[in-house]
């Protein structure tokens, strides 16, 4: 159950004549009042004043008093019931303006004595969440179903209200009906409109001659929360059109801490201050407003007791949904089940023990404490160290055989004056057994005896160098002498220029080609020495395949000496390669 009660602890203006003025339209409620808007907020109270459709989010029976003294020694009593019904929340109301001795007049002005004034209203209301375009539901209740932020729990809440309106003055009373119209919508978890159509049934009230009905008014609004700093902020906004609504109103709420919340609001060019603070159950509502007369202050305290059609539903779903999740573990268990002997049956079967492990591990990670599962682990991780044992004593028995064998090659490659493949057998048994000193000390003489033939082969090498080397000259100054012999004194003598070119201080060669080279023309000794430097540099690059190096040398060598035939000779052998390309 959810009892509230409201009182205004100021004046407020006296009523006017009845028709002119609807006074018990005025909203209830100090939080609503505070944000200067409830067209698009949640919450029952009020409903039947703010928007009948609100009464859909009722969370449980809900009654509210309301008590407000005004002025003139008028008084205002309201109560409203909400209580769920059906798919459904029906709604109830019973409101009273109590005016006493006001004085009356005739038309000329004279005083006719007195008379009081009053006004009662009795409405009823229906709401009902629909659930249509099925993509804008909702699965749960958000904050404004309770009374303190924006939602709803439905995509679509549509209310009615239906009035009996009743006016008494002096001896003469006047009745009426009236019909509301109010509709809530939930586009967006964060977001809420709200639409109302007051009086769309207007009551005509007949107090005089003539019948005066109640003005007819349209209002939307509009309640968005967002997040600031992780706590709720909610913006309201409404705007209205027809007697006795405000052109635009207003609001901002903000839970400045967990049970402290913030309001404040504008009603046109009246400003609105509030605050909210709840204790457990109870919620206490305080609202300021600046009137023409002064300050009105305005208090709530609402309880909510009971359980809402939102509330049934969830816990229902829970319900339904707990069965559900027995329903599937129940099925997950009888799957797990029958895996598991699956696999109990292959491990079992199979003569692979790694295939056999694979399904006992398996079977462990679904079932931690199979105990044939685990003994077969254990089994299977024996036999693996008795076979790994085994497979160490094989090894261990062959490695002893290589090393035998090794060993024999190796004394038999040096018995037969191979060191280099004693040494290499050697080494191979170093890496089978690279513990075994005896190894390593044969290693090392066989290194030796490998040493000492490594330096007798470079000195054979060197002394084979030498040999052919003068082998090489002896082979130079023997094709001169032979070139010599046949009358081919051009060709003996450039024989030997190719050896001074490489031997430029040999005196055998020097020798002979002063003997078998023609006279010169040249007599200056410093002329001479010139041209045989000019002569011998040329061979040097013919030699290395430098044709026109040697041409360039030997050219000036020729403008020393133009009867050297055989300097002639050179250089046509040296154009002739270097138009050949070598």
């Amino acid at each position: 159950m959810l009892a509230g009660a409201a009182l205004v602890l100021a004046p407020t203006p006296a009523c006017a004549a009845a028709g002119e003025e609807d006074l018990l339209a005025t909203g209830i409620g100090a939080r609503e009042r505070a944000l200067g808007s409830a067209i698009a907020l949640g919450g029952p109270g009020g409903a039947l004043y703010w928007n009948p459709a609100r009464l859909a989010l009722a969370g449980g029976t809900q009654i509210e008093a309301h008590f407000a003294p005004l002025a003139e020694g008028a008084s205002l009593d309201a109560v409203h019931v909400a209580w769920p019904f059906g798919p459904g929340v029906l709604g109830g109301s019973l409101a009273r303006i109590g005016i006493g001795d006001i004085e009356t007049y005739d038309p000329l002005g004279t005083p006719t004595g007195s008379a009081s004034f009053g006004d009662i209203e009795i409405a009823t209301g229906y709401a009902v969440g629909l659930t249509w375009p099925p993509a804008l539901a909702r699965a749960d209740e958000s904050t404004v179903a309770s009374g303190t932020g924006a939602g709803g729990s439905s995509a679509l809440d549509v209310g009615v209200s239906f009035r009996l309106r009743r006016q008494s003055f002096g001896g003469a009373a006047a009745t009426g009906i009236g019909l509301d119209l109010g509709v809530a919508a939930h586009p967006r978890p964060a977001l809420d409109l709200g639409l109302r159509v007051r009086n769309l049934l207007a009551p005509a009230l007949t107090l005089g001659t003539e019948a005066e009905r109640l003005p007819r008014s349209l209002a939307l609004g509009a309640a968005y929360e967002r997040s600031l700093a992780g706590r709720p902020l909610l913006f309201t906004a409404e705007t209205g059109f027809g007697g006795g609504t405000t052109p635009f109103a207003a609001g901002a709420e903000f839970q400045i801490v967990s049970n402290l919340t913030g309001r404040a609001g504008m009603n046109g060019a009246s400003p609105r201050f509030g605050l909210g603070f709840t204790a457990g159950f109870l919620a206490f509502d305080y609202g300021l407003e600046s009137h023409d007369l002064g300050l009105v202050h305005l208090v709530s305290v609402t309880a909510r007791l009971g359980e809402g059609a939102a509330d049934r539903a969830a816990r229902a779903e829970q319900a339904a949904a707990a069965e559900r999740t027995a329903a599937a573990t129940a099925a997950a268990e009888q799957a797990l089940s029958g895996a598991t002997e699956t696999l109990r049956s292959r491990a079992r079967a199979t003569e692979d023990p790694a295939v056999a492990e694979a399904a006992w591990l398996a079977i462990l990670a679904q079932r931690p404490e199979d105990p044939e599962a685990k003994a077969a682990l254990l089994d299977i991780e024996a036999r693996r160290v008795a076979a790994a044992r085994d497979s160490v004593r094989i090894r261990e028995s062959e490695r002893a055989a290589a090393v035998n064998r090794l060993q024999a090659e190796a004394v038999a490659r040096e018995a037969a004056g191979d060191p280099a493949g004693a040494a290499a057998a050697w080494g191979r048994i170093l890496a089978v057994a690279p513990d075994d000193p005896a190894v390593v000390e044969n290693i090392g003489r066989v290194r030796d005896r490998l040493s000492a033939t490594a330096d007798s082969l470079v000195a054979t090498r060197e002394d084979l160098g030498a040999r052919t080397a003068e082998l090489e000259r002896l082979g130079f100054l023997v094709r001169a002498l032979e070139a010599y012999a046949v009358g081919k004194s051009d060709l003996a003598t450039a024989t030997l220029d190719s050896l001074l070119a490489i031997h430029p201080r040999d005196e055998t060669a020097l020798a002979i080609r002063a003997r078998i080279a023609p006279s010169s023309a040249l007599t200056d000794p410093e002329v001479r020495e010139q041209a045989r430097r000019l002569y011998v540099e040329g061979m040097r690059l013919f030699n290395a395949g430098d044709y026109a190096g040697a041409i360039r040398y030997w050219e000036e060598l020729l403008a020393l000496d133009p009867s050297n035939s055989a300097v002639r000779l050179n250089l046509e052998e040296a154009r002739i390669r270097l138009r050949s390309g070598g």
